[in-house]
């Protein structure tokens, strides 16, 4: 079984982010789209050789399929890459649990907040988190009304006029990048009222898809 921990930690005072990864049937789903979110936050956060920091993610990602038996190489596993823009701090490798969420919480958001890039400080989720059930999760929404999304999914209601998602997300993921591309969702500018009126919703991430 692989362990927890297979990188070493690197001790930095930088600002720190996470790309979560599936891991199925012993292959990185996706990898394509992380590494690209990957580069574009080392761009904007002005990264000394982001070409170097990716080239030590894939590296980093092969090393921890490697650690994958035949066996465990049937279950679902996610992987977390901690980096900075000086390089990779950290790498997690477990199996996957899926979270079942029965409620869902409308919170606004402060006015300032922001997560446009994939941060590894997650206390304010945290923290929204702990005021509400273990099958509850928040929903959050702007000021203005408009959805965004929870503590760790994007969001898709399904509506009279189709799969719709946030047009602002609070973090644009893969999973929701892959099913625009596809043309099975549509960005829409939904509003909290739009929850009244979905046959459903879904929550979906890396690791959680729209089936």
């Amino acid at each position: 079984m692989p362990t927890e921990d297979l990188y070493p930690p690197r001790l930095v005072s930088e600002a720190r982010f996470i790309e979560t990864l599936a891991v199925e049937g012993g292959l990185a789903v996706s990898a394509g789209r992380h590494l690209a979110r990957m580069l574009q936050t080392l761009e904007a956060f002005e990264a000394p050789s982001p070409s170097l920091v990716l080239e030590e993610a894939k590296r980093c990602i092969t090393s921890c399929l490697r650690t994958l038996s035949e066996e465990t190489c049937q279950q679902i596993h996610r992987l977390t890459l901690t980096y900075t823009p000086r390089g990779i701090e950290a790498v997690r490798l477990i199996p996957y649990h899926r979270r079942s969420v029965r409620h869902l919480v409308p919170i606004e958001l402060p006015s300032d907040f922001d997560y446009t890039y994939k941060y590894a400080d997650r206390s304010f989720f945290i923290e929204m988190s702990s005021r509400l059930g273990a099958d509850e999760e928040p929903i959050f929404y702007r000021s203005s009304g408009d959805l965004t999304d929870t503590t760790f999914t994007n969001v898709v209601l399904d509506l009279p006029e189709g799969l719709m998602t946030p047009r602002h997300p609070l973090l644009a993921g893969t999973r929701r990048a892959s099913l625009l591309a596809e043309g099975r969702i549509q960005e829409a500018d939904l509003v909290l009222e739009d929850l009244g009126r979905s046959r459903a919703v879904y929550l979906i991430n890396a690791l959680r898809s729209l089936d």
